[in-house]
């Protein structure tokens, strides 16, 4: 966009960028970029209606080429702290932007392999603000914090939104009045959230697909963190060995660099302090020599330990012409020039100057200066070449009086400083912090110096830099002066390798993976802290440990596993490449193994020597226990697959067999022994079946879904029927789609169809038929009840009459065994009248209609209760009936129930103390059951079975009356009513009945 777009306009286009980005153009170059971030600032300004995308863009723009490696790009980006990188081609034209999200959208599921959950790299603890907080406020903590978003949580502590720089951007747009406006009103929600322990492709999957840059971290349902798109993309550089290889190679080289420019300042501080001895010699006007150095003996061949004392002892081994020159120029007052003598086979060539030793006296000497004659003629060469060299070297260099007065330079300092005119008086006391130290030496400080100071340029601009200075003396004077190193580019090399330090152990300490260094001698020189864990060596000295010696540090189980690592060492020394395996070991977090997929790379140097041993091991224990499960189940389903009594062909788009299932295959499909894959399937098949095939087949293309159908064979004079069952798969063919193909051999189910046709061809006269005999059953029934009624009781009376006319006309003659015979013929006769009438009561209770409708059983069971508490009032038996007990039952039979089991309750507690009985309900097995519970004489548990039978007794007459017909007319009313009794007791514990009754009717 152009730099005169209006703020409105561009902050629009921002908001709708898919790369969070928009560029300022002016002239036809990119001159500027505005982000979301960089727009924040705006939401926090005064409003300005006339503002333009030049006014506020940022204008440092970083450039990528387009055939840069995105990483490399990346890197760069996170070094200039930068979310974008504009991409051009050679030509210099811009092609699009780099962004963070450009580069999530490329990754594939490769590029996350190092990543196991998304707990690793997530933000913990996000920044959250609540409902009502201002929009405004939220902008001011997200550019403080410089962060991207901040969540918005209930009271609970719960996600209810987010507000991130895209909806601030959309917003301010809009010319919104942040400082007014509540966070919960303009909030991104839903909240996309994930669990912790979810895989990092996930999150950047599902950013992926919903356009967003920041995903909710929960851990049981409670927020625990965040993660964005650059948490993700940011990790990404840290991909596997090549990564660490990179990383590592980056600061050998920027180390590299350094050491060379440390070399060249040694080299330029030799080449400085290098000098040529000259000959010195100091005559008085009397000849008197004061001094003479051994320079000079040697020019004049005058030994060592040869007196010379006086001019004429030095003149005596020079030649006689020569000896008259030197002598000459030693008296004369002004000498004009040097004067060349011959010594031995050399040339001489001698200066006078003159001196004055003592001003008091006026005393007067000559100073006599002698070099070789071919010496000088290459020092004047030198001395040419090193004033070229001294100007136009790349190294700033100068030399300052003892005022500070700087008096000689070259143009490289003049750069340095920023003096563009040479006539600018420059003065060290301004130039370098420190300089007091440099003009005023203490007497032990040494005439080389070394030091460390800040230049304050004349730009105003301070710079670190490095001297490398002298004190020398010339002509009387001391001076001060060197080379100066600027440090800037320096600073930045050991910043980079700070940073690059810090990306390293930033890895280490994050990565989930085992990450280790060796030498070549197997000691430990690295480690990261999950490998530590991995290998139990936590809390172990372990740097400068081998294999062996950590083993002997460790516990039992982890010695074998590091005493086997020296093996794989050697491996790797031994191939000089990366040498990877599985290792299997145990677990120090969990039970069972643990598995790494373990990588171990030597490093050699330049000459081809060990220096060190990169070890990288995955955990990729859930990979092979997932491996593992997987073909154990392909083994069960092959297994089953082989027992099955169909024939499975599975088949590509082109309707070649490809497998089959069981083999081999079995005889009753009379297809060949020889294997099927690659057959087509319509050859498989017989001519009955081909038609119908390919038109199932056809319909499956068209994707009408399974397709089925049967056909018969006729084999030995009898027809066999099979089944044949068409569905899609894309296990063969994922572009054109397969098919399996079952057959089944249908001819027992077939003639079983037929026979259940047949029968219900016949049913309705088989219905009429039991119809029948069941209508005369129940007649015969009811003959048998009156047979009861009238027939069996007639001559129950006459006994029963007789025996009491007996008992009254001899009863004065009866002893007392007469009298109990006869008591027991009457109680006989009773009984007998008291099974008739239960015989009867039973088969009336089965012809009864079941008439439903709403019984109130709490009411009914206190009025049974309180008939029998009236009839025996002596009684001392009390009751507890929970309320609302109501069935949907027949009112009639209900009572007959009641009546039963209640009475069996009172009569069986009446030798009880404290008897008590308790009515009430209950939930078990899904339904609601009817209690009756006592804890009267209770009964054996073993003869359970005889209970609900007619006529079964579980106690004597003696101890209880009854006839054994009760329980069993209580079960034929519960099973009329389509319902379940049980009972459970223990003798002289009491009795528990409980039933439940189906609430709807048969059907």
């Amino acid at each position: 966009m152009s730099t005169d777009t209006l703020l409105p306009a561009a902050l629009s286009a921002l908001s709708e960028s898919p790369s969070h980005a928009v560029l300022a153009e002016h002239d036809g170059q990119i001159v500027g970029i505005l982000t979301e971030r960089s727009a924040l600032a705006l939401g926090t300004e005064a409003p300005s209606g006339n503002r333009r995308l030049g006014d506020v863009c940022q204008h440092a723009v970083l450039w990528a080429e387009a055939d840069e490696n995105y990483i490399d790009a990346y890197e760069r980006m996170l070094g200039r702290g930068m979310r974008h990188a504009v991409v051009r081609d050679p030509q210099g034209r811009t092609l699009g932007l780099l962004s963070e999200s450009a580069i999530l959208g490329r990754m594939g599921i490769e590029h996350f392999a190092h990543l196991d959950a998304i707990e690793q790299i997530m933000t913990p603890d996000p920044v959250t603000v609540g409902p009502d907080t201002s929009v405004f406020e939220c902008v001011t903590r997200m550019r403080q914090l410089q962060i991207g978003c901040v969540m918005i949580a209930t009271d609970d502590g719960m996600p209810a939104g987010i507000l991130t720089t895209r909806d601030v951007t959309r917003l301010m747009a809009r010319r919104s009045a942040l400082q007014t406006l509540p966070a919960a009103e303009v909030m991104s929600r839903p909240v996309i959230q994930l669990e912790a322990e979810r895989p990092v492709f996930e999150a950047a999957r599902e950013m992926a697909m919903r356009g967003i840059r920041h995903i909710v971290v929960t851990r049981n349902d409670r927020l625990c963190g965040i993660v964005s798109e650059h948490d993700i993309v940011r990790c990404l550089e840290h991909r596997y060995v090549d990564v660490l290889r990179r990383v590592i190679t980056r600061q050998a080289r920027e180390l590299d660099g350094h050491r060379q420019a440390v070399l060249q300042a040694n080299v330029i501080d030799q080449f400085l302090s290098r000098s040529q001895a000259l000959g010195l010699c100091l005559v008085g006007t009397d000849g008197q020599i004061a001094f003479i150095n051994p320079a000079a003996r040697a020019l004049l061949d005058v030994a060592a330990d040869a007196a010379a004392r006086h001019l004429s002892d030095v003149l005596e081994a020079l030649p006689p012409d020569s000896r008259l020159q030197l002598s000459a120029l030693s008296r004369l007052a002004a000498p004009d020039g040097p004067v060349s003598i011959r010594v031995g086979d050399r040339h001489v060539l001698v200066r006078a100057h003159r001196f004055v030793t003592d001003a008091s006296r006026g005393t007067q000497a000559q100073l006599l200066i002698l070099i070789d004659d071919s010496v000088a003629s290459e020092a004047g060469e030198l001395i040419g070449f090193s004033r070229h060299a001294f100007g136009t070297m790349a190294l700033p260099m100068m030399w300052a009086d003892t005022a500070g007065k700087v008096t000689l330079s070259n143009a490289a300092f003049d750069q340095l400083v920023a003096r563009t005119d040479p006539a600018t008086p420059l003065d060290l006391g301004t130039l370098f912090s420190h300089a007091g130290a440099l003009l005023d030496p203490s007497p032990d400080d040494a005439e080389a110096l070394r030091v460390r100071c800040t230049l304050h340029r004349l730009d105003h601009r301070d710079i670190p830099v490095e001297l490398f200075f002298s004190r020398m003396a010339f002509l009387g004077k001391r001076y001060l002066g060197g080379f100066i190193i600027d440090l800037s580019p320096q600073r930045a090399i050991e910043q980079a390798l700070q940073d690059a330090e810090q990306r390293l152990t930033t890895l280490l300490q994050t990565s989930p993976d085992f990450i280790a260094l060796k030498d070549p001698d197997g000691r430990w020189l690295l480690a990261n802290p999950a490998g530590l864990r991995m290998y139990g060596l936590t809390h172990i000295d372990w740097r400068g440990k081998d294999n062996r010696q950590l083993a002997a540090r460790v516990g039992e189980t982890m010695r074998d596993p590091l005493e086997r690592c020296s093996n794989t060492d050697q491996l790797a020394w031994s191939r000089r490449e990366p040498v990877r395996y599985i290792e299997e070991i145990p677990h120090t977090e969990a039970p069972g193994t643990r598995s790494l997929d373990m990588i171990k790379t030597p490093i050699l140097g330049a000459d081809g020597q060990p220096k060190a041993l990169m070890v990288i091991g995955r955990d990729i224990t859930e990979r092979v226990d997932a491996e593992r499960a997987r073909r154990e189940a392909d083994a069960r389903l092959h297994g089953a697959l082989a027992g099955i009594d169909d024939l499975m062909l599975i088949a590509d788009c082109a309707g070649l067999v490809h497998d089959h299932y069981p083999k081999p295959t079995p005889p009753r499909f009379q297809l060949p022994d020889t294997g099927l894959n690659g057959l087509p399937v319509e050859t498989l098949l017989p001519p009955e079946a081909i038609a119908p095939f390919q038109l199932a087949r056809q319909k499956l293309r068209d994707g009408l879904g399974v397709q089925s159908f049967d056909y018969a064979v006729n084999r030995d004079g009898q027809a066999h029927w099979f089944n044949v069952r068409l569905s899609r798969h894309r296990h063969v063919a994922p572009l054109g789609g397969g098919m399996t193909v079952m057959i089944r051999d249908i001819t027992a189910s077939r003639k079983t169809a037929e026979q259940l046709e047949r029968l219900e061809a016949t049913v309705d006269d088989r219905v009429d038929e039991r119809t029948g005999e069941l209508q005369s059953a129940l007649e015969e029934l009811e003959a048998f009840s009156y047979s009861l009624s009238h027939d069996l009781r007639a001559p129950l009376r006459a006994i029963d009459g007789f025996g009491r006319l007996l008992a009254q006309n001899i009863e004065a003659q009866l002893d007392p065994t007469d009298r109990e015979y006869l008591k027991r013929i009457q109680a006989g006769v009773q009984r007998m009248n008291g099974l008739i009438d239960d015989m009867l009561d039973l088969a009336r209770l089965s012809r009864k209609p079941v008439e439903r409708q709403t019984v109130d059983l709490s009411q009914m069971a206190q009025r049974v209760l309180t008939d029998l508490a009236d009839r025996e009032p002596e009684r001392a038996l009390t009751w507890e009936i929970a309320p609302g007990l109501y069935a949907e039952a027949d009112p009639i039979l209900m009572q007959s129930v009641l009546d039963n089991l209640l009475g069996n309750a009172w009569k069986f507690t009446r030798k009880t103390e404290a008897a008590h009985v308790k009515v009430y309900a209950e939930e078990r097995k899904g339904r609601r059951w009817i209690v009756i519970q006592d804890n009267g004489a209770g009964f054996d548990m073993s003869y359970a079975d005889k209970l609900f039978k007619p006529f079964q007794r579980l106690h004597s007459p003696r101890d209880f009356d009854g006839t054994g017909v009760g329980l069993a007319t209580v079960q034929r009313i519960i099973s009329r009513h389509n319902g379940q009794i049980e009972a459970e007791a223990a003798e002289h514990h009491g009795a528990t009945f409980r039933f439940w009754l189906d609430p709807s009717p048969p059907g």
